[in-house]
């Protein structure tokens, strides 16, 4: 293993073991912080600090910020039906959970979760399953998901968990690739592995040989522990850090758009996720709305409207050029340079942080984390 990757899983692992906080000391509160209580039941939850996410008697959840008139799903107060809930007027909440009928008889009834998830397994048999708990609205400590804000409902939280406490770690969810790969038991006992995504890193295994997984799933607080992104792919089980061990990044991240999935290279790494192909409702529930654009199994287009919060852009530096990015929180971007001449013909190409141009360039482009494509003309 590379020691950036070394170094990484180490530096989570201490976060996690330190309490699961990040970002705290006198300079102000810590960015994952849960409170826990004790119900009557005796049994543990996890609750936001006041004045953060808090529910009132009536249902209506406040301190979320959202977008005037968004509307979600919401599990109303039977606990077995979904209604929906709209965002206020000033943007700081999701008003009460709205069903059909005055005591929410009469509302769509939540379909029961199975009782297990299979997968490909060792054999392709598709028989290899992991138990499944229900937990629905009321997720165990360190596993508070940010709030849903795309229609589709791709980014909502689970209603139910994988147990793999007891589970053999080196159970074979496909023939190449083991749970404790994709599901480490040290990031916590629960976790969301789409049967879908594994399937397509199996199809990208059999493209390019050896992968290496750096990162599976990431429950909320360890994702938080890391810097990870708020709606990292990660915490919806279909999203992957990879290292190619028998191609390049460059064939990685293109097995990865074969499969159905969206790719951003980094240097020494892949980031592949599958965040258009709609999630497993056996772990998310009937989703709210129409399926996503992409989730008929066609190849999904890259491009840089496809980074939301990404930047890069060309500055000279002596003879050389270099490529300063923004937003790829995960690691240093790959960057691929090619020259051309005035005629537009294929002088260099060079691969790295900087590039120096040979002699006759006119246009320089480069493309950073395989997604952002940008040029740069020389007088």
């Amino acid at each position: 293993m590379a020691v950036r990757d070394r170094t990484r899983r180490e530096g989570w692992t201490l976060l996690l073991l330190g309490g699961l906080a990040c970002g705290g000391g006198d300079d102000g509160p810590s960015a994952w912080d849960p409170v826990v209580t004790v119900g009557d039941s005796g049994s543990t939850s996890g609750t936001l600090t006041e004045g953060e996410g808090e529910t009132g008697a009536d249902g209506t959840e406040s301190g979320e910020s959202c977008e005037p008139g968004q509307t979600g799903p919401c599990l109303c107060p039977d606990g077995l039906s979904l209604g929906q809930h709209e965002c206020e007027a000033d943007g700081m909440g999701f008003g009460a959970c709205e069903c059909e009928g005055d005591d929410s008889t009469t509302a769509d009834p939540m379909p029961p979760l199975p009782a297990q998830i299979c997968y490909l397994g060792g054999d392709r048999a598709g028989t290899t399953c992991l138990p499944l708990q229900a937990f629905y609205a009321d997720l165990p400590v360190g596993y508070e998901y940010p709030a849903s804000m795309l229609p589709d409902g791709q980014d909502r939280a689970p209603l139910g968990l994988v147990d793999i406490e007891g589970a053999d770690p080196a159970m074979m969810l496909a023939p190449n690739f083991a749970l404790d790969e994709l599901a480490r038991l040290e990031v916590g006992r629960w976790a969301v592995v789409q049967p879908h995504a594994v399937e397509s890193l199996q199809a990208m295994r059999d493209q390019v040989g050896s992968i290496g997984v750096v990162d599976g799933y990431l429950s909320p607080a360890a994702n938080a522990a890391m810097g990870g992104a708020l709606y990292a792919r990660h915490q919806y089980g279909d999203g992957f850090d990879l290292t190619p061990n028998a191609a390049t990044i460059g064939e990685l991240s293109a097995a990865c758009t074969a499969e159905g999935g969206s790719a951003v290279e980094f240097a020494t790494f892949v980031h592949c996720e599958w965040s258009s192909v709609p999630v497993d409702e056996d772990f998310f529930g009937p989703a709210p709305g129409a399926a996503p654009p992409g989730s008929d199994g066609a190849e999904v287009a890259t491009g840089e409207d496809e980074l939301p919060g990404h930047d890069a852009w060309i500055e000279p530096d002596g003879h050389q050029l270099w490529a300063p990015a923004v937003g790829f929180v995960e690691g240093e971007p790959r960057r691929v340079w090619t020259a051309l001449d005035a005629t537009g013909t294929e002088l260099a190409t060079g691969e790295g942080r900087s590039f120096e141009p040979p002699p006759g360039t006119a246009v320089v482009e480069v493309t950073v984390g395989g997604r952002l494509r940008r040029s740069f003309t020389i007088d």
